[in-house]
């Protein structure tokens, strides 16, 4: 008997070091509109046309998913007018940073993101309902929006995201 709790105290002691446990880290995988990504497998694709106002005539909602609680993952394209540049990262940070102001959010960081060969400027910030992590990035002379809104501060979870991140 002394032996069996000994044994089975060792195979606990190798599971808990080796971090081998039952822990559900299965993802799904969006391939769509030339995006890439996974994400959460509790997450559902949803119509990107929904989530088209929450961006306004800023871009083009190209994906988005989510669980309808906890998270919600897009992708857009912006749209430049005629009479627009496309904005360096460091612009459209500062710029960015304006508009958080001016919307009474809380500004909480920013950094550099690099992912697939390309550098993006990721903005976190929240309001009284959510977190929210948005990344400018150009790829081909072309700007994108990825964004992330959560319902607590979930770093993790925007750069498992970003790390799988794809543009065609």
């Amino acid at each position: 008997m002394k032996r069996f709790l000994a044994v089975l105290l060792l195979l606990v002691m190798v599971v808990a070091i080796s971090g081998c446990t039952t822990q559900n880290t299965s993802n799904k995988t969006y391939n769509a509109n030339g995006v890439t990504f996974t994400y959460p497998a509790n997450g559902t694709e949803l119509n990107s046309s929904s989530i088209q106002a929450y961006i306004g005539s800023t871009g083009t909602m190209l994906a988005a998913v989510g669980d309808n609680k906890t998270f919600l993952f897009g992708v857009a394209k912006v749209n430049i007018g005629s009479d627009q540049r496309l904005s360096s990262l460091s612009e459209w940070a500062t710029s960015f940073n304006k508009t958080i102001k001016s919307n009474n959010q809380t500004y909480i960081n920013e950094k550099t993101v690099t992912f697939d060969g390309v550098k993006g400027k990721m903005i976190a910030f929240n309001d009284s309902s959510f977190y929210y992590r948005e990344m400018f990035f150009v790829k081909n002379d072309t700007g994108y929006l990825a964004i992330l809104l959560t319902k607590d501060n979930d770093q993790a979870l925007f750069d498992n995201i970003i790390s799988t991140l794809k543009i065609a």
